[in-house]
């Protein structure tokens, strides 16, 4: 099963192969972009404005839980101004009416053709056998007829007509008739409207379907006015007609009288919705930063039109939804590319390993994911509690959660560097509040320069005192600044300040030895933990390797002093040195300072046996740090407190060798593996440890001799490259060296010579010597 250290160890160092790891991932550039990407993303998705995916749902009568401004300059329409152009436009559609133009000739028509028929069909009844036979049949044709015709004869004029036989001339009289009555009138069922009238009708010819306007209502007549001029046409027929005939085609002529325009209630309904289609919309603008609606006010009406435009601008159209998604991933992107280099090149104290960029990039989203979670949590309280508002609770967010846990992982300046980042995305969380980046930079600023030597767990409760302080002091000058002194919620406002720099503290302070174990990171209180001598490790090495654990004391005490003297961390350079030759426990004897008048091992070795022997001891204190989980930084120290120097007497002892019996010798191997210090404190180690073992070939430790001989060493190797990488300058060299003197010259200062007492040194001398009251003083014994 693969563990996340595991994975871990893989990214930082690629010493651990896993298997489901393509090759891809494996390049180091890779896996820096990948955890860009990754980042990014995540990021994008916590900070996108809820819009931009998801439109925000409002109702009518809500309370508004936080203040929503305008984003952008956008219109709105005015329901209600639409509508009464609305109904204005509907009062003003004119109705429609179908025009038959020829219809009294199609009705002239059907009486010229109907008539020969019923004469004909009548005359074919003589014939019928019976009375009762011929009078149904007679009926028939009578109903036929006033069917087809869409008129009801009286009993008086069918039995004219029938017994006249239908006379033609009654049929042709009658259209005639009609043809009189329809000339240039526009003939309706009923009366038309008052509104009808003045705002006119448009009439449709049903052979053309052209429309035509019509105002000008004199030529409009009811069926009943245009049946009564019929009657009154009565008197101007000509005298020499059968008076009988012309009463028949006169009453027929009645009738017959149909409207020749009708009511289209379909193409009515249908100019009315091409009325309505070519309203336009009233709108009415909305500018950009203006309040749309305030936290603690009731939605109404017209709120809702102005929420549901502007997130209907921002969450309808896919094209918006992605360019904003993409404009959010592009300036977090390159904001992170742009401080990317800044603690590595510019402020040079940051080693920048993939696992440092993994552990920065969770840390960025772990806090960004809080501060979203934080709002939630604000606006729940807000719902909850109305007297408190949302606002007021936003200072009791753990701002600085991030920033703490960077500066007490890996250094101050990174930290800061994080405060930054992570201060300027609150500009997308918190709608771009000043306040808030304010707030949040000045908390993370004072967070990371005051817990940078964190080496009691008081250290963040402290902390988050001082960070709640801060909140304090930056929540009045914002206050002052708005001019919201007098705001009755500013007391919250401070006492939720407070609050938020302690929980930061405090939170903090149970996440950073899950951060340690997971990242492998050593923190100063883990530190004073690894240097207590008390421990199994220094009790095994006190036995196994009793000069070996001398040894490396007094390196620590070098190094200790050495990292105080030029501003390195002396905490990691003391533990680092306690453990930098555990290796030599495996194989203690191999090494000068555990022969005690023993036989020397390296007698019967061959010196490139030996010279691995040696060299081996860094490997096997990799492992021994490893299994006692001391951390990545003292691991490191371990691997590199040796750097790519070359076991040198062993070396000279083998080109000696290769010169007497002509065998070749490489150099390498005899050097150790490397690399050289990467770290400042990597490098006190190295100057330590080679200038501790060599001053114990010191047979005249006089001040000047130790002078010399720690410049020397350090000159030489400063001279082989060693400390090239390890960022130690000049000027830091020069007070190492005057701590190395001071110490050394301590350690190994002159001790007097003591005469011999009587009894040539005693105890009964001794005795002797206390009871008559010998004030001689005793020297201190270092070891």
């Amino acid at each position: 099963m693969i563990t996340l250290t595991t994975f871990l160890r893989t990214i930082s160092n690629g010493s651990d192969r896993i298997i489901l790891i393509t090759k891809s991932i494996k390049d180091v550039l890779v896996q820096k972009w990948l955890i860009a990407l990754v980042m990014t993303l995540a990021l994008t998705f916590i900070l996108s404005p809820q819009g931009y995916l998801v439109p925000a749902t409002y109702r009518e009568g809500a309370i508004a839980g936080k203040n929503i401004k305008a984003d952008r300059e956008f219109l709105v329409e005015d329901v209600v101004s639409t509508e009464q152009r609305r109904q204005k436009a509907l009062l003003n559609a004119q109705e429609v009416y179908d025009l038959d133009r020829g219809i009294s000739s199609t009705v002239g028509k059907s009486l010229s053709q109907t008539f020969p028929l019923i004469a004909e069909s009548i005359a074919k009844t003589s014939i019928q056998e019976t009375a009762g036979e011929k009078a149904l049949q007679l009926k028939k044709i009578r109903v036929d007829m006033e069917a087809s015709l869409g008129v009801t004869l009286s009993e008086k004029e069918w039995t004219f007509l029938a017994k006249r036989g239908f006379p033609s001339e009654a049929a042709d009289l009658a259209a005639a008739i009609l043809a009189i009555a329809y000339e240039g009138k526009y003939v309706l069922a009923g009366e038309l409207s008052p509104h009808a009238r003045e705002i006119g009708i448009l009439l449709r010819d049903i052979t053309t379907q052209e429309l035509k306007e019509l105002t000008d209502f004199k030529q409009v007549k009811t069926v009943e006015v245009v049946r009564r001029s019929i009657e009154a046409e009565k008197d101007r027929i000509p005298g020499d007609r059968d008076k009988e005939i012309v009463d028949v085609a006169l009453s027929l002529a009645k009738k017959l009288v149909r409207p020749n325009i009708t009511f289209a209630k379909n193409a009515t309904e249908q100019n009315k919705i091409a009325i309505l289609e070519g309203i336009k919309a009233v709108f009415y603008k909305v500018q950009k930063n203006e309040m749309i609606v305030r936290e603690g006010e009731k939605i109404t009406k017209a709120d809702i039109d102005k929420l549901d435009a502007l997130f209907e601008g921002q969450g309808d159209s896919w094209f918006l939804r992605s360019t904003a998604f993409l404009g959010m991933f592009l300036t977090i992107l390159t904001f992170s590319l742009v401080l990317y280099p800044l603690p590595r090149y510019f402020l040079k104290t940051f080693e920048n390993t993939n696992i440092d960029m993994l552990f920065l990039a969770l840390t960025a989203v772990f806090q960004v994911f809080f501060l979203k979670a934080g709002l939630f949590v604000c606006e729940s309280i807000h719902t909850s509690f109305p007297s408190l508002s949302s606002e007021s609770c936003l200072n009791a967010i753990p701002f600085t959660m991030g920033a703490i846990l960077v500066t007490v992982l890996i250094n101050r300046n990174v930290g800061l560097v994080f405060a930054i980042f992570v201060s300027t995305l609150t500009f997308f969380l918190f709608e771009d509040k000043v306040s808030v980046f304010l707030y949040s930079l000045m908390g993370n600023f004072v967070a990371a320069y005051h817990i940078a030597r964190c080496r009691q767990r008081s250290m963040f409760f402290k902390t988050g005192a001082l960070v709640g302080l801060v909140n304090i002091t930056v929540t009045i000058c914002i206050a002052l600044l708005h001019g919201q002194f007098s705001d009755p919620q500013l007391p919250v406002k401070l006492l939720m300040g407070l609050l938020g720099g302690l929980i930061a503290g405090v939170f903090v302070s149970g996440l950073i030895p899950l951060f340690e174990f997971l990242f492998g990171y050593i923190t100063d209180i883990r530190l004073l933990e690894h240097a207590n001598l008390n421990q199994s490790i220094f009790q095994e090495m006190i036995i196994a390797a009793p000069g070996t654990y001398h040894h490396s004391v007094i390196v620590a005490s070098m190094s200790e002093a050495a990292a105080e003297a030029i501003g390195a961390n002396s905490l990691l350079a003391k533990v680092s040195a306690y453990y930098h030759d555990i290796g030599k426990m495996k194989k203690p004897i191999y090494f000068i300072e555990n022969q005690h008048g023993w036989e020397n091992k390296h007698d019967s070795l061959t010196p490139k046996m030996s010279s691995l022997v040696i060299i081996s001891h860094v490997k096997d204190g990799i492992e021994l740090a490893r299994k006692h989980k001391l951390g990545r930084a003292i691991t490191d120290i371990i691997r590199q407190h040796h750097g790519a120097r070359i076991v040198n007497f062993f070396y000279e002892k083998a080109k000696k060798e290769a010169k007497t019996n002509g065998q070749k010798i490489l150099e390498s191997d005899f050097r150790y593996p490397g690399p050289r210090p990467q770290t400042k404190e990597a490098g006190i180690v190295l100057l330590a440890d080679v200038i501790e073992a060599t001053a114990r070939t010191l047979k005249d430790a006089a001040p000047s001799r130790i002078k010399n001989l720690v410049e020397e060493r350090v000159r030489l190797i400063v001279n082989e490259g060693e400390l090239d990488e390890s960022d130690l300058t000049f000027r830091d060299l020069s007070k190492i060296m005057e701590s190395f003197t001071r110490i050394l010259t301590g350690i190994f200062h002159h001790r007097i010579d003591y005469p011999e007492q009587p009894g040539n040194g005693s105890v009964e001398a001794v005795v002797t010597a206390l009871k008559h009251g010998s004030s001689r003083k005793k020297s201190a014994t270092h070891s």
